[in-house]
């Protein structure tokens, strides 16, 4: 029988962490921590609950980034006012699961679980987001995301890491973002190819961009080699670019919808990179 806790500061959860370590399991949302636990996948002898940490409950804008605190919900980021310019994470967001699931699955979570088809993850990756995590042996740390991932299902937190929040650039003018995700059906369905991007466009030219791809690899993973080719291109050109092949990030884990994959992202990219650049150019508001 696992003992419970629902800690109320940061504080009283780390230091559970720092006792149990190994044995305990955060449950955030529980979207995935009740599933492992009811099918006995995890048995941890300290189950700790995050929805009485008030702290970790908020959105803020500092220092021209966007702070989601470990404990916020994906219903809470779809009625944020900040987060609703950010079409590509509204996107991403609103595909994940069903209206039950995000008014109780969190960020924080989606990303802990380090599941190489997660939504917000991939959107997250094609943001530059960063991990804000803390421990009471290490104190705070700053991890991002593209250094984040280990492989399917593992990340770089040790049993004692808490992730308090998960911070991106806020949407500034020029500024604009898409989310492309192909699924067999289009409703509660993981998706086989994600793409995201975020870009900046000044003067009819790309001047900076961040692409993350989801569901090809072992983890989510940044498509650098993208990323530095569409600098300095115009939308025709980019756009030709990004149908021209598969980007050499993408590893393409073997399965049967391997060969569905590599015909299909090169479209998802390109899909995804023209939506951000319509919104930088203020086609979308």
């Amino acid at each position: 029988m696992s003992e419970f806790f629902k800690p109320k500061t940061v504080k009283e959860c780390i230091d559970l962490l720092d006792q149990y370590g190994s044995k305990a399991m955060i449950v955030n949302g529980g979207t995935d921590a009740v599933e492992k636990i009811n099918t006995g996948k995890a048995q941890p002898e300290a189950v700790i609950l995050m929805t009485e940490m008030k702290e970790l409950k908020k959105i803020t804008v500092k220092d021209g980034a966007v702070h989601v605190g470990g404990a916020v919900t994906y219903l809470q980021m779809l009625k944020n006012a900040e987060i609703k310019k950010n079409q590509g994470m509204m996107i991403a967001v609103g595909a994940i699961g069903s209206p039950p699931v995000r008014v109780m699955a969190t960020p924080a979570g989606n990303v802990g679980t380090a599941a190489p088809s997660a939504d917000c993850t991939t959107m997250l990756m094609g943001s530059d987001a960063k991990i804000h995590v803390v421990s009471k042996k290490e104190g705070e740390r700053v991890i991002p995301i593209d250094k984040f991932f280990v492989k399917t299902y593992v990340n770089v937190l040790k049993p004692e890491d808490l992730i308090t929040e998960v911070e991106f650039p806020a949407m500034q003018p020029g500024m604009g973002s898409g989310y492309v995700r192909l699924t067999r059906r289009k409703v509660q369905d993981i998706g086989k190819v994600l793409v995201s991007a975020t870009i900046e466009v000044k003067r009819g030219r790309c001047t900076k961009a961040v692409i993350g791809l989801g569901a090809l690899n072992a983890t989510a993973v940044r498509a650098y080699s993208v990323e530095e080719a569409l600098v300095g291109l115009s939308r025709k050109e980019a756009q030709e670019f990004c149908r021209s092949g598969l980007p050499k990030e993408a590893g393409l884990r073997p399965s049967r919808y391997t060969h569905y994959k590599e015909i299909t992202t090169p479209v998802a990219l390109e899909r995804a990179v023209m939506m951000a650049w319509d919104q930088a150019e203020g086609k979308v508001k």
